[in-house]
């Protein structure tokens, strides 16, 4: 995570996390824009999403993985690294999983019951 020569932080891989926490902040906040309107657009739009989502987490860990492979003197940095980024990996899947919840059976009621207390 660190350079060596500088003891700075690698910014290839800081970038590799950010773009990992922009993707799961996008699909949180299709998830909050869809709980608090009661409109599922922003659910289709966060399950269209979710394959390029995977992919680029999937990209980054198994960069992380070839770095490991190849230099295993930053191992220790490199799984901190790989624990943080499956964390992202499963928010994601989490959000991926809730959505599909949500399109499948609570908004249907939430729409029946919303359409006859009117």
């Amino acid at each position: 995570m660190f350079d060596p020569r500088t003891s700075d932080p690698n910014r290839k891989i800081l970038a590799e996390l950010i773009n990992m926490g922009c993707l799961v902040r996008f699909m949180l906040c299709q998830m909050v824009t869809s709980l608090q309107n009661h409109n599922t657009r922003p659910l289709y739009a966060l399950l269209a999403s979710e394959p390029a989502c995977e992919a680029a987490l999937q990209a980054g860990i198994t960069h992380q993985l070839t770095v490991v492979v190849h230099d295993t003197r930053n191992m220790k940095s490199t799984l901190a690294l790989l624990i943080m980024m499956k964390g992202l990996e499963q928010c994601s899947e989490r959000c991926k999983n809730l959505a599909e919840y949500l399109v499948c059976g609570v908004y249907a009621g939430w729409c029946r019951d919303s359409a006859g207390k009117r």
